[in-house]
């Protein structure tokens, strides 16, 4: 007997009392397997009621009892599978109860995976939300690394032509400080600024989520893309029209303060240049629609088209006039004439070769445009409420971009009357070219991060799915981040060195003062890219009035400023508009930051704040360290001549990178995989 009562089996050993009675504290090895799973505090407080209640025990343990190990245990329990069933939905009524489907389905998954687990069985194939989720974060990273590099890799090759082309060679054919290159750089900025006043913010923010929303339809979105295509030509062509018939009051409103003679040549050149509003538009048209294809290489190298045929020709004006004396330079009869006539028209041809380019990539994809003006219910009704904002914001612009050029071209002016040396007065053309230099890091690394992580925000919001958004936003703005900070210790270090290599004929003076236009801008590298992210969490729920209002505080503050600007010294006119709009670009982005936050209804900033901190504090200790070197080695010696200068930069910008990512990584900075893998990446390829 004592034999037998040792071997007992464990489960029954405190089965029995003295009274005879059984406890029912013991529970069957279905739930003994579940319990020792770590769901089993889904479970345990429905069992562990039903174990001190011996009317629901007797339900629980399937109507027996084990007052003895001889007693028939499953004599009147349910089958199996019944049993298995029951312990399976017991611990989700209460969420199917309350109607929350989506987390019945996802914890009834989770604890089926458990029990197969458990049981030693293969699992079953995931929920079809669960794998999404599962797999989301790695398909979605590659997928993003792949699109950045692509436009990236792009974006370098057309920025180093652009750079080439200007200021390289157009400061070989026109100077930098000067009024022959302060009249071009007005003309030729015109349209491209007019665009972005009037179309380019409908583009960029209303087009991307329309289209994709638009392809779930049954033709695949090609009546809508019809519609959208013969609008954009017929609106684009008008605005076109209207303002090149105005162009003398156009250069008016932009260029007050240039002299008659000076005012004429403006004119004649914005005739040529204006046009360009309609291939710009057309170009952004065609290609928002390949980016909503998420086919984003065509649009990010058509400017490599451009910049080459800008190239040819501006080589051909030097081949057959020769480069300007400084005489000819502030002579305004030496412009009148073919010559300043060929310089608009090279610079346009350029820009429609970029809509013939990516004509074909949309013909690869199946996209033949036609002119449709059947646009009644084709659903543009939405996109033309949400582009009412697009343009509001757009428009805000032109008074600040107005003084601007205004205040520019008139501190060339003032020195010219004053008889100052022109070296040391900034005009537009230099603040447009360390306005170049400053946005290529941004062009090259937030741009196409953002533009490939666009239409996947775009695709979350059209899902409602806020948290998956929440977290694109922050891992977006930390990778982005940990390049851009690096891009600004780049042209701090190496200011003077890039502007005697895009400026080779440019005097000492000249560098001196290109150098700090670049070192004020490169402030706002950091806030640029935030600013375009946050930007994109309103534009993919097709909202421009929240970043409309975000931005209007810091363009008041931009237009006083520039304003008070006309009245300083002609030397620091230039200098002080860099730091006014360096202060209103981190304006803008506190003000988008606490829009986007709002958006998504919750967005730990902390999670971007305290990354940015300590890559800054990295970015800090580079620069020091690289800026110490170059003084003693000597910052006349390093900018003596264009050779120096391109030494400096291959020999130096590695270094800096090394000891940037170097210090990431001993800081531990999570961040610093972004780096290694785009290196990875890039060498995988090389390698290929």
């Amino acid at each position: 007997m004592d034999q037998r009562k040792r071997r007992r089996p464990a489960h029954l050993k405190f089965s029995q009392r003295s009274t005879g009675r059984s406890t029912h504290s013991h529970t069957p090895r279905e739930h003994t397997r579940s319990d020792a799973s770590p769901h089993a505090s889904r479970i345990s407080p429905r069992t562990s009621n039903r174990a001190h209640n011996p009317a629901q025990s007797t339900e629980h343990t399937g109507g027996y009892t084990d007052h003895h190990p001889n007693t028939e245990r499953r004599q009147h329990a349910p089958s199996i599978n019944a049993r298995r069933d029951a312990a399976r939905e017991r611990p989700y009524e209460r969420e199917q109860q309350r109607g929350n489907h989506r987390e019945y389905q996802q914890q009834r998954y989770e604890h089926r995976q458990r029990e197969q687990l458990n049981r030693h069985e293969p699992a079953r194939a995931p929920h079809p939300r669960e794998a999404e989720r599962r797999n989301h974060g790695e398909t979605e990273r590659s997928s993003v690394a792949r699109s950045s590099l692509i436009m990236a890799s792009g974006t370098l090759v057309s920025r180093v032509l652009g750079m080439i082309r200007s200021p390289f060679l157009l400061t070989m054919v026109i100077g930098l400080n000067s009024p022959i290159a302060n009249a071009f750089d007005i003309a030729n900025t015109l349209p491209n600024l007019l665009f972005n006043f009037l179309a380019s913010g409908i583009i960029d923010s209303v087009l991307v989520p329309a289209i994709v929303r638009a392809s779930n339809g049954a033709d695949g979105g090609r009546a809508y893309l019809n519609k959208l295509f013969t609008i954009s030509v017929v609106f684009l062509g008008v605005i076109t029209a209207l303002l090149t018939l105005g162009a003398p009051l156009v250069v008016k409103i932009w260029a007050a303060t240039l002299s008659p003679q000076w005012y004429q040549i403006t004119v004649m050149m914005a005739y040529w240049c204006i046009p360009q509003i309609l291939f710009y538009g057309l170009t952004a048209v065609l290609g928002q629609i390949l980016n909503a294809r998420e086919v984003f290489g065509p649009y990010m190298w058509v400017p490599v088209a451009n910049n080459v045929v800008a190239i040819g020709g501006f080589l051909t004006l030097l081949w057959v006039f020769g480069a300007p004396s400084e005489a000819q330079l502030i002579d305004p009869n030496a412009w009148i004439g073919p010559r300043s006539l060929l310089l608009a028209i090279i610079s346009t041809a350029g820009i429609a070769l970029q809509v013939v380019l990516l004509l074909f990539p949309l013909h690869r994809l199946g996209i033949k445009l036609r002119l449709d003006f059947h646009w009644r219910g084709a659903g543009l009704r939405t996109t033309g409420k949400a582009s009412l904002w697009a343009i509001a914001s757009s428009l805000v612009f032109i008074p600040s971009s107005a003084m601007l050029t205004n205040v520019a071209a008139g501190a060339t002016q003032r020195a010219l009357t004053a008889g100052l040396d022109l070296g040391t007065v900034a005009g537009n053309a230099a603040y447009n070219v360390a306005y170049a230099l400053f946005m290529m890091p941004i062009s090259l690394v937030s741009t196409s991060i953002i533009t490939a992580m666009f239409t996947r925000m775009a695709k979350s919001a059209a899902n409602r799915d806020l948290p998956l958004m929440r977290s694109q936003v922050i891992r977006t703005a930390n990778s982005v981040a940990v390049i851009n900070y690096l891009s600004m210790a780049m042209l701090i270090i190496f200011a003077l060195p890039l502007s005697r290599v895009f400026v080779p004929r440019g005097s000492a003076a000249e560098i001196t003062t290109l150098a700090w236009l670049i070192i004020i801008l490169s402030f706002s590298v950091i806030p640029w890219g935030l600013m375009l992210l946050f930007d994109r969490v309103g534009y993919s729920f097709e909202d421009t009035r929240g970043p409309f209002i975000a931005s209007l505080p810091s363009q008041v503050f931009t237009l006083v400023g520039y304003f008070f600007c006309g009245f300083l010294p002609p030397h620091l006119t230039i200098p002080v508009v860099a730091v006014i709009a360096m202060l209103s670009t981190h304006l803008t982005c506190v003000m988008v930051a606490r829009y986007a936050r709002r958006t998504l209804h919750g967005l730990r900033i902390g999670k971007i704040l305290v990354p940015h901190l300590k890559i800054a504090g990295v970015s800090s200790i580079v620069v020091a360290a690289s800026l110490g070197v170059l003084w003693l080695i000597g910052f006349a010696t390093v900018t003596a001549n264009f050779w120096a200068s391109v030494l400096t930069g291959l020999i130096g910008a590695p270094l800096v990178a090394l000891l940037y990512l170097a210090l990431l990584i001993a800081f531990r900075i999570p961040q610093a995989e972004v780096l290694i893998s785009a290196l990875k990446h890039v060498a995988h390829r090389l390698h290929r």
